[in-house]
């Protein structure tokens, strides 16, 4: 069962990083996405060195963006690599991002399931009158409410910004201690 949410999730990322843009990591990365050309820069200066291949200047990405975007997916991959080991921090949010797109790849069926449940609650309340039938009512509503008002695109995307970040302040640590 967990590799089947883990197979939903994983196919959900390909369209949410398509939608987003790229992965979170390489929006940050990107010249023609930043608001703040030299926060990128000074983020490009403190990963230098880090991953093997220098990252594009904002003339390279202009003159050839799908290049760009490719150097930039392969240091993320490298980038990921090194920083593997050893921050704890890192792996909490990968696992809290990881968590929140694989519910989210399977909120169709947890919706549905929650729905069904709420409908045969009802029904058996109005033939029984049990109050547990009631309380199961109760929480399949709940259900539905979480499963349809917080599981969203949206709340993905929080985890996956906050995975980019501790990615990019790993790598940053990794560059120090190479370079020490």
């Amino acid at each position: 069962v967990c590799a089947v949410v883990r197979d939903r999730g994983r196919a959900l990322q390909a369209r949410l990083w398509e939608d987003w843009g790229g992965s979170p990591t390489r929006t940050r990365l990107q010249w023609a996405r930043t608001e703040n050309p030299v926060a990128t820069g000074r983020l490009h200066e403190r990963l230098s060195g880090v991953p093997a291949q220098p990252l594009p200047t904002a003339d390279e990405e202009l003159a050839d963006p799908a290049d760009a975007a490719a150097r930039y997916d392969e240091a993320i991959a490298e980038l990921r690599e090194l920083t593997r080991a050893d921050h704890p921090l890192l792996l909490a949010e990968n696992i809290e991002y990881g968590f929140r797109r694989n519910m989210l790849g399977i909120r169709g069926c947890a919706l549905t399931v929650a729905g069904a449940c709420l409908i045969i609650a009802i029904v058996l309340l109005a033939i029984t009158g049990r109050p547990a039938f009631a309380l199961c009512a109760a929480i399949s509503a709940a259900s539905l409410l979480v499963w349809s008002r917080i599981v969203t695109a949206d709340w993905v995307r929080r985890a996956a910004d906050a995975y980019a970040e501790q990615l990019l302040a790993a790598a940053a640590h990794e560059r120090r201690a190479i370079a020490a």
